[in-house]
C-alpha cells in the first residue's frame, strides 16, 4: 500500500475489479462472499460478492478478497465470513484472519492512521475520521481506534450502565474498570472526564488518563514509616503480607523508570498503576485507598528521584 501511495477513501471496487472477474450473487447460506481460482494457472480470480451486505460491510469484503489475491499462500477457492469466530481454528481461520489485517491495512493504511491519530485532540476524533473518511464500520474504525490511537486512553463498552468489556491503546499503564461494574460507580482520578460515543445501543466510554500529574509537596515522614502508619488500620496477622504485596506492586511500577527521573515521571507512573485496581483482595485495596497512601507514593518517587545510577 505504500508502494502505491494509496490514501482514504481507497477505490476497492476498481481495485478487485483489476485483479478478477468481479460479480454480486444471492447465497443460500450467510456468507459475505467468495473467491474462487486463486493462484490457479491460466485462471482469473472470482469475487463474488453477497447482494444482502451494507455498503461498508461490502467495501471491507471486497478489501478481504483483494487480500486472498495478493498474499502468495491463498489459494483454491475460499468461502467468506468476515466475522468467523476466533474459536475456529485451523488454516481457514488462520486465512480469514489474515485476509482481515489485510483488509484493515488497504481500507486505513497505518501511516495514515497515525498521521490522523497525532493530529487528533481526543481519541474519538480518531474514531469519526477513521469510520467516515476511510468509509469503513464502526468496528473497524473501532479496531483500528485501539491499535494506534495515542497512549493514555481506557475505552469500555457499556450496554445499560454496565461495562462489559474494556480496553486499553498501547503504552497505557493505568487499571481499566472490570467487567460487569457499574459505570456510575466507577472512578478513575487520574482521568480526565470521560467522553461518551453509542453505536446501535450500545456506549462506548472514553477517558483520557492524565499522564503528567503533578505531585504535591514531600512529606515529612519516610515512605516506610507512613507505611507503617497505614497499616495500623490493617488486622495484625496480615500486616507483613499485605507490606510486601503493596510495597512490591509500587516498587515494580517506579522500578521501571531508572534512578535520577523525575519525580513528575515517578509519581504519575505510580499513580496511574495504583489507581482503580480491582485485582487485588480487599485488605491490599484498603491499603491503597488509605487516606495516607498518597503521601507514602510521594516519599517513595522523592527518594527514587534523588537515587543517582
Amino acid at each position: 500500500m505504500r508502494r502505491l501511495r494509496l490514501k482514504p477513501r481507497i477505490d476497492v471496487e476498481k481495485i478487485a475489479a483489476s485483479l478478477g472477474e468481479l460479480s454480486e450473487k444471492r447465497f443460500p447460506i450467510e456468507i459475505d462472499g467468495l473467491c474462487l481460482d486463486l493462484k490457479v494457472p491460466g485462471k482469473r480470480p472470482k469475487i463474488w460478492i453477497s447482494k444482502s451486505i451494507s455498503d461498508v460491510r461490502r467495501r471491507f469484503t471486497l478489501a478481504h478478497e483483494i487480500g486472498h489475491i495478493i498474499i502468495p499462500w491463498h489459494i483454491g477457492s475460499i468461502v467468506d465470513n468476515i466475522d468467523v469466530p476466533v474459536r475456529i481454528k485451523g488454516q481457514y481461520q488462520f486465512m480469514e484472519a489474515e485476509a482481515n489485517r489485510f483488509a484493515a491495512e488497504l481500507l486505513m493504511p497505518s501511516e495514515w492512521v497515525r498521521s490522523v491519530s497525532e493530529r487528533s485532540e481526543h481519541i474519538t476524533g480518531l474514531l469519526t475520521t477513521l469510520q467516515r473518511v476511510g468509509d469503513v464500520s464502526f468496528k473497524a474504525a473501532l479496531y483500528r481506534t485501539l491499535q494506534y490511537g495515542q497512549p493514555g486512553y481506557i475505552a469500555a463498552k457499556v450496554i445499560d450502565g454496565v461495562i462489559i468489556q474494556t480496553r486499553k491503546t498501547r503504552g497505557t499503564m493505568s487499571y481499566a474498570p472490570g467487567n460487569g461494574e457499574i459505570l456510575d460507580s466507577v472512578e478513575m482520578p487520574t482521568a480526565e472526564d470521560p467522553v461518551t460515543t453509542s453505536h446501535r445501543e450500545v456506549d462506548y466510554v472514553w477517558w483520557k488518563v492524565d499522564n503528567r500529574i503533578q505531585p504535591n509537596t514531600r512529606p515529612g515522614s519516610t515512605w516506610r514509616d507512613i507505611l507503617t502508619e497505614i497499616l495500623q488500620s490493617v488486622y495484625h496477622a496480615d500486616r507483613q503480607r499485605i507490606l510486601t504485596k503493596v510495597n512490591a506492586i509500587v516498587g515494580n511500577a517506579i522500578g521501571r523508570l531508572p534512578h535520577g527521573s523525575s519525580v513528575a515521571d515517578l509519581y504519575s507512573r505510580a499513580v496511574a498503576v495504583t489507581s482503580n485496581r480491582n485485582d487485588v483482595d480487599g485488605s491490599v485495596m484498603h491499603v491503597l485507598r488509605h487516606p495516607l497512601f498518597n503521601e507514602y507514593l510521594l516519599a517513595r518517587c522523592f527518594e527514587r528521584s534523588e537515587l543517582v545510577p
